[in-house]
């Protein structure tokens, strides 16, 4: 993972609405919170984020180019390109996450977000413009297809977020649980801890959720993202058909500044599109269709509901 995210390739990244569930440092959230100063400017959009944001997303910055030093940098003398690489530098060391960000030759990138249809550099571009960094480091360098990653079969996060969700469901969840579990997790982001009652107002939720089912649901998205968990999630709450539906967004932009990346409904700026409207998620697709070699096999098994005329 490590080395996809250092290298060429480009789609490790979040959508929109992903970015969006991430609380303000206030605990409320970007739509709500007097601390979200709009995400028409990449940079303001950032700003007074959960953690764990920066850590999974990478931070926008700009520098230039040190033409005595390939592996070099120079500051563009604007504050606003040093931000998040000041900010980077107090939540990580140089081996994980500061900035900024080097392919895996350990040339730096010298702008971030770099999309990859009007991309600065070959490496390390995405197209959404939120790419994942949630697995880079920089513990090897210079050796290309070989990297470190952690990769825990459990970690007390998950564990933590299994019990509250299922305390939720069996009735037992109360502030001691969310104390211990939620709360937890929120403090390593460091935002202000769930209370019962009084969730953050969020004018997004899913109105068949409750609000304390809605933030349990939110801090397994936060917590978990890009580790293989929201779709089977998704399929265990009965919701791909409702969120899978939505069109994928990516960060808001002028035309004029990236004339190759297509903008929703064709306008001259606002939120990247790279797709269209998904075709939908019918209900007989929660279940897996049985492998063809089975049915051939044992003449007993039948094809699930809604799979005999799939091709």
């Amino acid at each position: 993972m490590t080395q996809e995210t250092r290298n060429d390739n480009a789609g490790e990244d979040l959508t929109k609405k992903a970015v969006d569930m991430y609380l303000m440092t206030d605990g409320k959230t970007r739509w709500t919170s007097p601390l979200f100063e709009g995400d028409h400017n990449i940079y303001t959009e950032f700003r007074n984020r959960d953690k764990r944001f920066y850590y999974t997303v990478t931070p926008p910055y700009q520098v230039k180019k040190d033409p005595n030093n390939p592996n070099g940098y120079l500051p563009t003398g604007n504050p606003a390109d040093e931000e998040y690489i000041t900010l980077m530098q107090t939540l990580s060391d140089d081996t994980h996450k500061t900035l900024p960000s080097d392919q895996w030759t350990g040339t730096k990138t010298i702008k971030q977000p770099n999309l990859f249809l009007n991309k600065t550099q070959n490496w390390n571009h995405s197209g959404t413009g939120y790419r994942c960094w949630k697995f880079y480091n920089r513990l090897v360098v210079g050796k290309n297809n070989r990297d470190i990653s952690d990769a825990p079969i459990f970690r007390i996060g998950e564990i933590m977020l299994n019990y509250a969700e299922a305390t939720y469901e069996l009735g037992r969840f109360n502030q001691t649980v969310c104390d211990n579990t939620i709360n937890k997790l929120r403090e390593r982001g460091g935002i202000p801890a769930l209370i019962i009652g009084n969730e953050p107002e969020d004018p997004t939720r899913d109105p068949e959720i409750p609000a304390t089912l809605w933030e349990i649901r939110r801090e397994r998205a936060i917590e978990l993202m890009a580790e293989g968990f929201r779709f089977d999630d998704l399929r265990r709450w009965k919701k791909c058909g409702d969120y899978l539906k939505e069109q994928k967004l990516g960060m808001w932009i002028k035309k004029s500044d990236y004339p190759k990346m297509p903008i929703q409904n064709g306008a001259s700026e606002g939120y990247i599109a790279l797709d269209g409207t998904p075709p939908g998620f019918p209900d007989y697709y929660y279940l897996q269709p049985l492998p063809t070699n089975e049915l051939i096999l044992n003449e007993n098994l039948v094809q699930n509901p809604g799979w005999e005329e799939e091709p």
